[in-house]
């Protein structure tokens, strides 16, 4: 009798035991949902910006005098490549809701200085259509180099793309044509359905691009 009731205190003692771990355990893990929770919400509320007054700097890869207009009584110059603007987050809100202006972004016609914009904005970050990645552009072999402009260009529907394309690696051509490959030359003849030229050399090539981009020295 004695015996069993000793055994049936120590059943007792170990389910208490179990109970407890068990509370400790559901308390850590309670404990690190909380600390999961709170750390996404910190995170939420770092990528959240709330000051509307919040200056986004804008840059441009185009060549020419550009603006846009996040209103109709307000409009921002850019005034040639590497051209900066700031402006105001709500009214960079107003932009990204016109598709041709935001299009502009998303061809990497234009960009933004500081990158968490393009998540804010839900833009997937393009190729910036800078000299300096053109020239590295050039620089892949045929093939490469062909797909990667179809894809820029949108299968040649994306005349801005295009135009851009055109008038800057023709600057490129014009300032700097030792840094590249006289290979790139035939295969934008071939790209962009130019005529074609006898003899293509460098010398040539810089005239001709120069004429059609309407670069002079």
């Amino acid at each position: 009798m004695e015996y069993n009731s000793l055994k049936k205190a120590e059943l007792l003692e170990e389910l208490k035991n179990k109970d407890k771990k068990i509370d400790n355990i559901e308390n850590t893990v309670a404990q690190l949902q909380q600390m999961m929770l709170s750390f996404m919400g910190n995170e939420k509320q770092q990528n959240t910006i709330t000051d509307v007054n919040e200056s986004v700097v804008v840059v441009s890869a185009m060549s020419g005098k550009e603006g846009i207009t996040p209103s109709k009584d307000k409009a921002y110059i850019f005034n040639g490549y590497g051209s900066t603007i700031k402006i105001r987050l709500n009214e960079c809100e107003q932009v990204m809701h016109k598709p041709h202006l935001k299009n502009l972004f998303v061809n990497g016609l234009l960009y933004f200085q500081d990158d968490k914009w393009y998540e804010f904005f839900e833009i997937k970050k393009p190729l910036i259509l800078i000299d300096e990645n053109l020239v590295t552009l050039l620089k892949l072999p045929e093939k490469e180099l062909i797909s990667t402009l179809l894809l820029l260009t949108d299968n040649r529907s994306n005349t801005s793309v295009e135009h851009h394309l055109m008038v800057r690696v023709a600057h490129i051509f014009s300032t700097q044509p030792e840094i590249i490959p006289a290979t790139a030359i035939f295969i934008l003849d071939k790209f962009f359905n130019m005529p074609h030229l006898e003899e293509w050399k460098i010398d040539n090539s810089i005239a001709y691009y120069r004429e059609i981009a309407k670069i002079k020295r």
